[in-house]
């Protein structure tokens, strides 16, 4: 089964500490993916929900605290939505009075067993910076990413599938996904996060989410020695 970004995603939400989404219905067995984003250099993100309980995985995160990093912090996080109920998701940041934001993604067909193979993560000064994020693990794989901008330099845009952020004195960035999957394992993975026109200091960090194989093929078995009589009129 393909995967497919669901149109039940909700809109990305942006402000002081705690944001919540508009309530949104995801499909039954699909994968939410909440992307994060604060302007503190130091911080611990919780991810909570409404409609029912639900397990949520920090799958990488980029921070001031990494060799290189900057100060803006982003993390992504997972969690299985295995019925389909009337849902809303929540970000806190540790840190009081931080800017934040959240983008959920609701994504089908993945491998809920095991949804997330390579993942990768960055800083740059780069102002269009268009990083390798990894090198694939999974057969029709998607990339899913966030970039944020501790000198706040304006909109970004992005040559990939783009929710973008830019509020004056606090951040700027974007949450972006691949349009297409990637075919093959073992393919360089790229996601684009273009800031061209101002000075910048991105981190950024990504996860590769995986496909439910396909089911495989039923053979249809013939006697030893069958023959096909044609038919006589």
């Amino acid at each position: 089964m393909a995967l497919a970004v669901d149109s039940s995603s909700p809109a990305i939400v942006t402000g002081e500490t705690p944001r919540v989404t508009a309530s949104f219905t995801a499909p039954a067995d699909s994968l939410l993916v909440a992307l994060c984003a604060s302007d503190s250099g130091v911080v611990t993100h919780s991810v909570t929900n409404t409609g029912g309980s639900l397990t949520w995985t920090s799958r990488v995160k980029r921070d001031i605290l990494d060799s290189g990093g900057n100060v803006s912090a982003v993390e992504i996080f997972t969690a299985p939505a295995v019925t389909s109920v009337a849902r809303t998701v929540t970000l806190t940041s540790s840190s009081g009075g931080d800017y934040v934001v959240l983008k959920v993604l609701v994504i089908t067909g993945v491998e809920l067993s095991a949804p997330v193979g390579a993942s990768g993560e960055g800083s740059s000064s780069t102002a269009n910076l268009t990083p390798n994020v990894y090198t694939s693990t999974g057969r029709g794989s998607l990339a899913v990413g966030i970039a944020a901008d501790e000198n706040q330099g304006g909109s970004v845009t992005t040559s990939d599938v783009g929710f973008a952020w830019n509020v004056s004195g606090e951040t700027s960035g974007i949450a972006v996904h691949k349009a297409a999957v990637t075919s093959t394992p073992g393919s360089t993975v790229t996601l684009n996060f273009n800031g061209t026109g101002g000075s910048r200091l991105w981190n950024w960090a990504a996860i590769e989410v995986l496909a439910k194989p396909d089911p495989p093929r039923i053979a249809v078995l013939r006697p030893t020695g069958a023959v096909h009589r044609a038919a006589t009129w």
